[in-house]
């Protein structure tokens, strides 16, 4: 990061840019994100570069939210889980019962001609013993 009296230097490296042609010396004065990336941390321009990176197209003002990944299932969401006697078996679920199965493999394809038949295809979960959920790839 480069600094000129404990202020932060313009980083437009644009040679197509009509404030500075790429070598500016301003003190810059905002930060903006790319929004062709994942920009967590921004490019930080001075008002002239942050005009001209703004209307490339490629630039915002608003800072990236992170994302929440989940960690449980949503409604509709199928549920694969160890069931019957010292879960012995595997049932199937999507916010109702729909199965029981002695191999988990039969439970997977279960849930895949179920989705087919449904034309809906929303995320796969194993919820072990212990009741932690894993996201499950079909």
């Amino acid at each position: 990061m480069l600094r000129s009296s404990n202020r932060i230097l313009c980083m437009c490296v644009d040679n197509g840019c009509e404030h500075c042609g790429g070598n500016c010396q301003s003190h810059a004065e905002t930060t903006l994100y790319r929004m062709d990336m994942d920009d967590a941390t921004g490019v930080d321009f001075c008002e002239g570069c942050a005009v001209d990176a703004m209307q490339s197209g490629l630039f915002t003002d608003e800072e990236p939210c992170e994302e929440e990944e989940d960690d449980e299932p949503s409604e509709g969401d199928y549920v694969i889980g160890p069931s019957g006697p010292l879960g012995g078996r595997i049932s199937v679920s999507n916010g109702n019962f729909l199965a029981e199965f002695i191999e988990q493999s039969d439970a997977e394809q279960f849930i895949r001609e179920h989705m087919q038949k449904e034309q809906f295809f929303p995320n796969v979960w194993y919820c072990s013993d212990h009741g932690n959920y894993h996201h499950v790839s079909l």
